[in-house]
């Protein structure tokens, strides 16, 4: 199996949040994506929004961006997640890795961001815990902690990221969500 070049991380572990040097972005070949969890990063108590977190995702520019949601949330959940993601108007809410029954939500979310990463050049994981920490760390992505309390830095600092990225929409008529 041929491997490209295109994002060769520097450490064994991600940084807290990617920096945005003067070689920033790096080369890559395969599309980019984000990985997000949901509960305590874009919503609290299953279904109450965290109004910074589903801005930021509403105006990414989805043509050059493909989020994922990467979640604890067993498969039973899919009906009410899908409707608070379309309701949203969330991007990816067809792309959301449900926790299998027989798994860890550990092991998934690491499995998970492996699958992901193959396919993708993946900026980075969102999220409030230490699997999403752990498994953007095994899979040397840039993590951003969602702090409780405090979830509008790290949804900040991707803003300004994917900003700088050119990968947000710059007017409300070029969005082609649509909903299922």
């Amino acid at each position: 199996m041929s491997h490209d070049h295109q994002h060769q991380p520097n450490s064994e572990s991600p940084p807290r949040s990617p920096s945005l040097s003067a070689d920033w972005p790096p080369t890559y070949t395969r599309p980019p994506a984000l990985i997000c969890d949901i509960d305590e990063t874009i919503a609290t108590e299953f279904d109450v929004p965290i109004l910074l977190a589903v801005g930021v995702l509403q105006a990414i520019h989805r043509p050059r961006l493909t989020v994922y949601y990467v979640t604890a949330r067993p498969e039973s959940t899919r009906p009410a997640t899908e409707r608070f993601l379309a309701e949203h108007r969330l991007p990816g809410w067809n792309r959301v890795h449900y926790c299998p029954t027989w798994q860890s939500s550990r092991q998934h979310k690491r499995d998970a961001h492996a699958k992901i990463a193959m396919e993708h050049w993946v900026l980075a994981s969102i999220g409030d815990s230490d699997e999403e920490a752990h498994a953007a760390a095994a899979t040397k992505i840039p993590f951003l902690r969602v702090e409780y309390g405090n979830p509008e830095s790290a949804w900040q600092e991707l803003e300004r990221m994917l900003g700088q990225l050119g990968l947000l929409r710059q007017d409300e008529d070029d969005d082609p969500f649509t909903i299922p």
